[in-house]
């Protein structure tokens, strides 16, 4: 059973949220009829309190805030916030939805909804997990029965995005701070992996191919099954030279995190 203070608290939180006026009653009135009223004293507690959910946004979706500029960001921030409310203990993951909440409520934007996806994706593998990348001797270690049974664990802040705008020329134009070019659709579906090496977070783009092979990775699938469907639509001596240069690529940008044999059990790790 909560507490007469926690229950003031809760009822004062609500009145900022919005959801709940009935702090008012609490709250006493001014001693001089000159002064603020309750409801416009706890107005101001809710304009402070947008105006750092808006702060927090601005520095998560720095170049999506940069693309729009200070008023046109704001008022899509004050738009999502009045949907979303905090749910996270830190400030930080505040923001989590709004790529998501951005394609869905301003489809004609999609632009702007993959840009702050990037920016999302980037913010967050900087704040990853960590893991120690697999080392070239692992991978030369396996005999041809490891290899048909081998899958591999990825670098747990790895995100894959798919983008159908030049989202990326436009994300590459904002960090150096120069003027954006014209967004545009894409003839088709550009992959993106994001990731952090070492204390830099990363980001490429993928082929369809490179993609589809990383996504079956993360799922679980093995690498042997990801040759096996790369190699039913290539020649078989370029399906395999192209294998090798993504694992080579993979072990050099530090994507590699561990080795798992789908015969020993899901979750077993035989090497990292």
């Amino acid at each position: 059973m909560s507490t007469p203070l926690e229950q003031l608290q809760l009822q004062f939180a609500a009145g900022i949220l919005g959801t709940d006026r009935t702090v008012l009653d609490a709250l006493r009135g001014p001693r001089d009829p000159g002064c603020l009223d309750a409801a416009q004293r706890l107005g101001i507690y809710r304009d402070a309190y947008r105006a750092r959910l808006v702060e927090a946004l601005q520095d998560s979706f720095s170049h999506t805030a940069r693309y729009l500029g200070d008023d046109g960001f704001r008022e899509l921030a004050l738009q999502y916030i009045e949907v979303h409310t905090p749910a996270a203990a830190s400030i930080r993951w505040y923001g989590d939805a709004f790529p998501d909440w951005l394609g869905a409520a301003h489809p004609q934007d999609g632009d702007v909804a993959e840009l702050a996806a990037l920016d999302w994706a980037l913010r967050a593998a900087f704040d990853s997990a960590d893991a120690e990348p697999l080392d070239a001797a692992a991978l030369s270690s396996l005999s041809a029965d490891d290899w048909d049974q081998a899958g591999f664990v990825l670098h747990p802040s790895l995100r894959l995005l798919e983008q159908r705008w030049n989202t990326v020329a436009l994300w590459q134009a904002l960090e150096r701070e120069a003027a954006p070019p014209a967004a545009r659709r894409l003839p088709g579906v550009v992959g993106v992996a994001v990731w952090r090496r070492a204390l830099q977070p990363h980001y490429r783009t993928l082929d369809a191919d490179e993609g589809a092979a990383l996504r079956a990775l993360q799922a679980g699938e093995r690498f042997a099954a990801v040759c096996d469907r790369l190699a039913a639509r290539r020649a078989p001596q370029a399906a395999t030279a192209l294998a090798g240069r993504w694992l080579r690529r993979w072990s050099e940008d530090g994507l590699l995190a561990g080795l798992r044999r789908a015969d020993a059990g899901p979750g077993v790790i035989h090497a990292g």
